[in-house]
């Protein structure tokens, strides 16, 4: 009996031979050398390659063989990225044909990529999709029928051994059913249109890898593409419903001088041509309205805005908005309008105004939505009354009064809203329209004639958040002036959101601009109404740059050294379960950073695959008391260790462990092993006076 064991990352190669002596160990070892082994294997599809006779698990393995393929297509004169393709129907199309009887005499060409493969011998299948088909279509492959009788052409045999899943093929041949019923297209010939040098993984479980490779989720998950394509409906249906309005599209800048329109933190840029510092923009409202002084009346803009914010389930730092702006109008007139439209938008992405808010709640839409004053609404849902509270020393001590936290640079407005955001807005489900925001949390808004502490704002409420916001816009340039001032006070007591003092915009109202109504949402609306966080909707949402790997004298190399007790009574499997234990500790500690590889190419096109984050150095400690003394000074720098103990060899079961741990003092625990991780230039000095275990 023979038996090998390869993994690459970690460069172990044992043999067991019966017949021979090159490795003498017993069969408890090689099980345990299995186990650890199997530690370390990256979860991925595990494809048996018959002519390699090699079991294979490893993706970048498997990139290996494709690559090989590759080179084999290449060989033959057959371009394995194909430059032109041919369809005829799409895979939707041709499987809507069979719903009618029907007699396909010419053959037909389709194509798409191989989802799955299956088959032997003289009959091979394959599921194919395309962006219309999903779920699949059969494609039919015989080895008397896939002749491959020109030169070049692939032929039955090419198909098992050169197309793997993943691969885009160009089919041509007859649509009919299988023996068992199945819409299938009978291949006389296909094309390879793109080869697969990766194998797609069954399932993407980390999220930070399924937003950071948002093009494997697409494919994998034909409901994420549906997402997408939904919010383009989002999108498309708001655009049409205002341009049907009689607004005409606007693009305003990115990039500003002074930025406004938002209480947010701006991003900042440079300008080499003009060798100035620039904002990107929060907001389009300023320029908007500049433009409403020039003499539109209604206009909208539908582009980036960007924010520099923290980072949850709400919020982007750059996401897609639509803000407009209407001339004549006010906020009674946007509630009416904006109702209408968001209902309509509504509609045309999710078919429906019913939709689920959670599990046990449905929110109906098509409903008139109530319009409840702020201090009202404050009341009403968060059991609150701040009506009274007009002070900077009265909201702290109201904010005091409900545990609530606050900066001491925050000002009246600051307050009002941390405490309607904690108190009452979590409690409202359903759509509301909150109107009539005090001045202090307002400083664009126009005042309500008769009450002047309060604006004619409005903004949607609904499943604990806002949704969108809309103002009766301030045209009195004083008025304006003293709220800027006020705001740029804030800024320059520590408030980076408050709001940045705009001359020029001043200046533009003091031309005149007529009475207006604005209003605008993002692609926030969107998440909320799906019930996904932001980051989810979005196609490649913004993420930390991986860390970097650096390769030759400047590199940074992690290493763990697994330092071994070899004493006269462990016996082999002792010692390769103790290694196992410990090398399943290191996987589990740093996880996907253990394959990190670089790809070092051969002259004839072999991916030679290079390990160079992480070194796995084996030692022995023949003395029991230099390997408590290396815990000790491990621990005492810092590194994080893991120890393997006789009482964790003697039994699996935790509770009969720690009794016999307890039992004992420290010094007398006996330590098999101990796991020593970190940077190479800690843990070399405090391991280079152990040697190596053979």
């Amino acid at each position: 009996m023979r038996l090998f064991f390869c993994n690459r990352h970690l460069k172990i190669k044992v043999l067991y031979d019966a017949n021979q002596t090159i490795a003498k160990v017993d069969k408890s070892t090689i099980l345990m050398l299995y186990i650890s082994i199997m530690t370390f294997t990256p979860d991925s599809k595990n494809v048996e390659h018959q002519q390699q006779g090699v079991s294979l698990s490893s993706a970048n393995t498997q990139r290996e063989l494709r690559t090989r393929k590759m080179n084999t297509l290449r060989a033959r004169g057959i371009d394995p990225f194909t430059p032109s393709s041919k369809r005829d129907m799409h895979l939707a199309e041709a499987k809507e044909l069979f719903e009618e009887d029907f007699e396909m005499k010419e053959s037909v060409t389709l194509v798409g990529f191989v989802s799955s493969k299956r088959g032997s011998g003289k009959i091979s299948f394959a599921s194919i999709q395309d962006e219309s088909c999903p779920a699949g279509f059969q494609f039919v492959f015989k080895a008397d029928q896939v002749a491959g009788e020109e030169e070049n052409q692939l032929d039955f045999k090419d198909f098992q051994k050169l197309i793997d899943e993943g691969d885009y093929i160009q089919a041509t041949g007859t649509l009919q059913r299988s023996q068992r019923g199945e819409p299938s297209l009978f291949v006389d010939s296909y094309r390879l249109l793109t080869k697969s040098l990766r194998p797609l993984p069954d399932k993407i479980e980390n999220i930070e890898d399924k937003y950071r490779r948002r093009y494997l989720d697409m494919k994998l998950n034909p409901e994420v593409r549906e997402m997408f394509k939904q919010k383009s409906r989002f999108w498309s249906s708001t655009r049409d419903f205002m341009v049907k309005s009689g607004f005409l599209e606007v693009s305003m800048p990115t990039l500003e001088h002074t930025t406004g329109g938002a209480e947010a933190e701006p991003f900042v840029t440079h300008h080499n041509a003009l060798d100035q510092d620039f904002y990107l923009r929060i907001s389009s409202e300023l320029h908007q309205k500049r433009m409403l002084v020039g003499g539109f009346e209604k206009i909208f803009d539908l582009d980036k805005n960007y924010r520099n914010e923290g980072i949850d389930d709400e919020h982007l730092q750059e996401y897609t908005q639509m803000e407009f702006y209407w001339a004549y109008a006010d906020y009674n007139n946007l509630m009416d309008y904006c109702e209408e439209l968001m209902k309509h938008v509504i509609k045309q992405t999710f078919g429906s105004h019913t939709l689920t808010y959670d599990e046990n709640t449905q929110v109906d839409w098509s409903k008139q939505w109530p319009r409840i004053p702020y201090y009202d609404f404050i009341k009403e849902y968060g059991g609150v009354d701040i009506s009274q509270c007009n002070t900077v020393e009265q909201l702290r001590a109201k904010a005091t009064e409900l545990n609530l936290e606050y900066e001491e640079s925050d000002g009246v407005g600051r307050l009002i809203d941390l405490i309607y955001k904690k108190t009452a807005r979590p409690k409202c489900i359903e759509p509301v329209w909150l109107i009539d925001q005090p001045v202090a949390v307002s400083p664009l808004a126009k005042r309500i004639p008769g009450k002047p502490d309060f604006t004619q704002r409005i903004q949607l409420v609904a499943y604990g958040s806002e949704l969108c916001n809309g103002y009766s816009e301030l045209n009195d340039p004083i008025d304006q002036l003293e709220r800027f001032e006020e705001q740029q006070r804030l800024r320059e007591e520590g408030d980076g959101e408050a709001m940045m003092l705009d001359r020029d915009y001043v200046n533009a109202l003091e031309i005149g601009m007529p009475p207006a109504a604005g209003f605008a949402y993002s692609e926030r609306l969107f998440s909320m109404l799906l019930r996904k966080p932001i980051r989810e909707v979005t196609p490649f949402p913004l993420m930390r740059k991986e860390k970097a790997i650096t390769t030759g004298k400047n590199k940074q190399t992690i290493v763990a050294h697994s330092v071994i007790l070899n004493t006269a009574d462990m016996q082999a499997w002792e010692k390769m379960n103790t290694a196992s234990h410990l090398a399943s500790s290191f996987a589990a500690r740093i996880g996907t950073q253990l394959f990190h590889t670089l790809e070092s190419p051969t002259k004839d096109g072999v991916t030679i695959l290079m390990n160079i984050q992480n070194a796995i150095v084996i030692k022995q400690a023949t003395n029991p008391k230099n390997l408590h003394s290396l815990i000790q000074r491990a621990e005492a720098d810092n590194l994080h260790v893991v120890t393997f103990t006789r009482d964790m060899l003697k039994s699996s079961d935790d509770v009969k462990v720690m009794k016999g741990h307890a039992s004992k003092n420290s010094h007398e625990i006996e330590y098999l092993g101990a796991l020593i991780y970190g940077p190479i230039k800690k843990v070399k000095p405090l391991t280079e006076d152990f040697d190596l275990w053979s």
